[in-house]
Order: C-alpha cells, then sequence, then structure tokens
C-alpha cells in the first residue's frame, strides 16, 4: 500500500508540484521586483500600482482559501488544478498588453485566482494528502521549486528585459509556464493517494499518532484562543517577508546596482530559498514548530538588516541568507504547524483558514512598504517595522507553539 513499483508515486506528485511551483511563483511572484522599474518608467505608473497588482494576488489567496474545505475535495480539487494550470498562463500573458493603470487589476484578479489554485493553495494541501511521515521534508521538496524558479528566471528575465523589453517578455514567460504546468497538472498530479489505491506514506507508524491521527473538527478549533494566535503569528510573518521579498529588487537598484548586477544577487538569493525550503521542511520534521519558528524569525531580522544598509556590499551576504532561511519558512511555515497541531481529520478546512488570515498579511506588506516608498523615497520605514513585527511573533510563538498536545475543542 505504500508504493507503487519501486518509488512511492507521491515523489512524483512533490516533484510535479515543485515544477508547478517553479513556473508559477518562480515567474509570477519572484520576478514581479524586476517588471517595476522599467513597466513604472515607461508608462509613468506610481510603483503602489505595481505592488496593488501583489496585492490583489494575495486578496485572491484569502478568498480562495477560505472556500478550501468545500472546494479542495477528492471530487473537485483536481479539477481546479487543472483549470489553474490552464487560466494562470493566459492571463499572466495579457500583462503584455497595458497601456492604463487601471488594466493591472482586472488581468491580477484572475492571474492571483489561478496561481491559488493551480499551486500555492492546492500543493500544501495535495503533498499533505500523500505524506504522513516525512511530510516536512515533501512539502519543503515540493515548495523548493519556487526558489530555483525564481533563481532561474531572475536571470532569464533579467536578460530578455534587457533584450526585448518588458512587453514580449511576458509573452515569453506565459508561454513556458504553460508548456511546463499543464503537462504536469493533467499527466502526473493526483489528489490524493486513495485514488490511486494507495495509502499515505507512513501511514502505519500515523495511526494512533497525535499529529498525524484523526484530529479535531474546524467547528472545534474556530473557538480557541490558540487558534487565533496561530493565525496572527503567521499574518505578520507573511506582513514581513513580503515586505522583504517584494522590495529586494527596486532596493539594491535604488541602492546603484545595476540590473544586472540586481538580478545576479537575486538569482543568488533563489537558490538560497529553494535550499531553505528543503532544510526548514527537515527541520519541522526534526526540530519541531518552535525551534525551527525562532531560527525562521532570526533569518527575517537578518534580511531586514541586510537590506536597511545594503548598499555596504560586505552585508550582501546577510540578503541572500536572510531571503533563503526566512521566506522559505515563511512559506513552509502554515501547513506544518497547521497540521502538527491539528492533524489530518479536518486539515484541508483549517489550513484553509489559516493560509486565508496569513495571506492578509501579503496583502498589506506590499502597500505599507510600496506607500512609505512613494512618501518618503525610502524603504527604511517600512524595514523598521518589519523588524518589530518579527519581535511580536517571537512572542506569539513563545504561547502559541509551547509543547501540548493539539487542542479538540
Amino acid at each position: 500500500m505504500k508504493k507503487k513499483g519501486k518509488i512511492f508515486y507521491g515523489w512524483y506528485v512533490v516533484a510535479a508540484e515543485s515544477l508547478m511551483a517553479a513556473m508559477i511563483i518562480g515567474i509570477i511572484y519572484n520576478c514581479y521586483g524586476l517588471f517595476v522599474v522599467p513597466v513604472c518608467g515607461e508608462l509613468g505608473f506610481p510603483r503602489q500600482a505595481m505592488a496593488m497588482t501583489q496585492t490583489i494576488l494575495s486578496l485572491c489567496g484569502l478568498g480562495v482559501s477560505l472556500l478550501a474545505g468545500k472546494l479542495l475535495n477528492r471530487r473537485y480539487g483536481l479539477r481546479l488544478v487543472r483549470l489553474g494550470a490552464v487560466v494562470t498562463p493566459l492571463a499572466y500573458g495579457c500583462y503584455s498588453f497595458v497601456s492604463q493603470e487601471w488594466m493591472l487589476f482586472p488581468i491580477a484578479l484572475v492571474v492571483g485566482v489561478g496561481y491559488m489554485l493551480a499551486s500555492c493553495l492546492s500543493a500544501p494541501v495535495i503533498v499533505s494528502n500523500w505524506f504522513d511521515e516525512k511530510r516536512g521534508l515533501a512539502l519543503g521538496m515540493a515548495m523548493m521549486g519556487s526558489g530555483l524558479g525564481g533563481m532561474l528566471f531572475n536571470v532569464v528575465t533579467g536578460q530578455l528585459l534587457a533584450l526585448c523589453g518588458w512587453r514580449i517578455t511576458y509573452r515569453i514567460l506565459a508561454a513556458l509556464i504553460f508548456a511546463v504546468c499543464v503537462p504536469c497538472a493533467f499527466f502526473v498530479v493526483r489528489f490524493c493517494p486513495e485514488d490511486m489505491g494507495l495509502r499515505p506514506y507512513g501511514y502505519k507508524a500515523a495511526v494512533g499518532n497525535g499529529e498525524n491521527g484523526e484530529g479535531p473538527l474546524f467547528s472545534q478549533v474556530w473557538r480557541t484562543p490558540r487558534f487565533w494566535g496561530l493565525c496572527l503569528l503567521l499574518l505578520l510573518t507573511s506582513f514581513c517577508t513580503s515586505q522583504l521579498s517584494q522590495t529586494t529588487s527596486p532596493r539594491l537598484q535604488d541602492a546603484g546596482y545595476s540590473v544586472g548586477i540586481t538580478s545576479g544577487i537575486i538569482s543568488l538569493s533563489m537558490a538560497a530559498l529553494a535550499l531553505g525550503k528543503v532544510v526548514v521542511g527537515r527541520w519541522f520534521d526534526r526540530l519541531g514548530v518552535g525551534l525551527t519558528t525562532v531560527v525562521g524569525s532570526v533569518a527575517v531580522v537578518l534580511y531586514a538588516v541586510g537590506l536597511l544598509f545594503c548598499g555596504n556590499n560586505l552585508l550582501l551576504p546577510l540578503v541572500v541568507l536572510g531571503f533563503g532561511i526566512g521566506c522559505a519558512y515563511g512559506s513552509v511555515a502554515s501547513p506544518n504547524m497547521t497540521r502538527s497541531l491539528y492533524g489530518r481529520r479536518d486539515y484541508a478546512a483549517i489550513y484553509g483558514v489559516v493560509n486565508a488570515l496569513a495571506s492578509a498579511g501579503g496583502i498589506f506588506g506590499p502597500l505599507v512598504s510600496a506607500a512609505v516608498f512613494d512618501s518618503t523615497g525610502s524603504y527604511a520605514l517600512a524595514y523598521g517595522l518589519v523588524l518589530v513585527c518579527i519581535a511580536v511573533v517571537s512572542l506569539l510563538g513563545v504561547w502559541v507553539l509551547r509543547p501540548k498536545k493539539a487542542e479538540n475543542g
């Protein structure tokens, strides 16, 4: 029941999800910063308008996540993944036709819904369905694709922008997303092992285990203070990492680095992110949620400090390290914490709400940093706010993630 042939099929699902993350998250989210300067410069848009497209992605994440309990099930889940794989690249390519500021927003709405269905929301649910043991590792490997994609496509995008301009670059990237994601979604990904007559990896070892066992229902969990503390912790983490990641490229350019050097630094950071997701996922398996949260929070602080003083070349390693560990922690924390605290019985519904509220941080993060820049000409105050929020996250972590059995009501 654990294997099909010599390799458990769940690892093929992980590989497909990683490829889809490389194309969808790696391009749409992680390469966004490279378009800010050329698009706003040519069309005369304020940077806050471009930041709003990322905010819309987060709003879509919030809305879709709230419906996750009803949408991401055996009947509809795989169909929605396939729909997202088709719609996302088609909508993303429409950015190339933008000529007025308002046109950015409906395009971002369609991209955001497809983006969530094809990868960001569905991947943690699907991978968690396939693994009881080594779940943190599997989630880290599935999500590492976003870092690998970001590493590769920041270089590619930087070159394409210099050679072809931003309109042609959008079209080329959209075609690449379609060419990879559609085959993965239609021919490799399966929603759960039961669809293939299998059981989750490590199923027998999970029987009777509090973490992997049945766990509470969402109707029991949502009334507890600990649940809302977890949501606030993840919201603030997302608020911090979204500000930092979405301002890294423009901040480096503002500090005097060329587009070529900036794309190289971002590429190196994405390589660190890819490795970081696997490492942090393994830490969740081995060290637990508490200690991993401490390390992740420290990495976010180093990231903010590195960006504040990035004019000093000697501090650029802090940006790379902070990006690799801090953003990796921000990506894999939600599914791992939710599963560790509440088990798998009603995981999709609980994780959907947790992820929706955590996504609210991503809504406000880019808006706040863009508004600070438009008002002051610098991101310094935004980075200072990040440091304050991480201090609050540390205090919440002491309470929410203290050693305790998962709540049952």
